[in-house]
């Protein structure tokens, strides 16, 4: 007798509408991937950058708002991680349109600058909160949270396909794709990214 992997015996329209779900591979209790701090996003694009031998590279392009309520932040992932470790990650309050981008080291000493936001207007540092775990007020107009990871490569070559963050906002959890790729090039070399053009596979 051949079996198929998904088998729908006939029955009550409730039923049958249930196992007809569960064959399309929707799960209900999964997280919704669109909420209060933003949609999901497949592929936003990348960045490669260099950093020492055994040292951490900085990631801090990232950023979103909050339309909705406070939202908790449970925990901010990798995706598909190879030779490449969260080392730490904040959220950063900012308040203008510009990011930190791309550093070695751990900030904020990768970027030096005056009035304490080290060189990045709007970005306020001393009001940092660990990722994991941070409640996110509402934000108005351009205000937002910027995502600062800290990556430290374990080879050669450090990357991961993208980076999630799971939160809860009103009695819902969520998660939200940042669709950005990265790699780190752990030798220093600065011509290592010349090859990279691309997500890694």
């Amino acid at each position: 007798m051949t079996r198929s992997r998904c088998y729908v015996a006939a029955g009550l329209g409730v039923a049958l509408a249930l196992l007809l779900a569960a064959c399309d591979g929707s799960a209900p209790n999964d997280p919704d991937r669109d909420g209060p701090l933003g949609n999901s996003i497949s592929d936003a694009g990348g960045q490669c950058f260099p950093t020492p031998k055994g040292d951490v590279g900085t990631f801090a392009v990232l950023g979103f708002g909050n339309s909705g309520g406070p939202a908790r932040i449970s925990k901010v992932s990798l995706v598909d991680p190879r030779h490449l470790q969260l080392a730490a990650a904040w959220l950063v309050p900012t308040t203008g349109s510009d990011s930190w981008g791309v550093f070695d080291g751990y900030p904020p000493d990768g970027i030096p600058g005056p009035d304490g936001n080290h060189g990045v207007p709007g970005e306020h540092w001393n009001e940092r909160q660990r990722a994991d775990g941070a409640v996110i007020p509402h934000l108005r107009g351009q205000d937002q949270e910027d995502l600062v990871l800290v990556l430290r490569p374990t080879g050669p070559e450090g990357s991961a396909k993208t980076e999630i963050v799971y939160y809860t906002s009103g009695g819902t959890r969520y998660m939200l794709n940042l669709g950005a790729w990265v790699v780190l090039v752990g030798n220093g070399n600065l011509h290592g990214c010349a090859k990279v053009t691309g997500p890694p596979a």
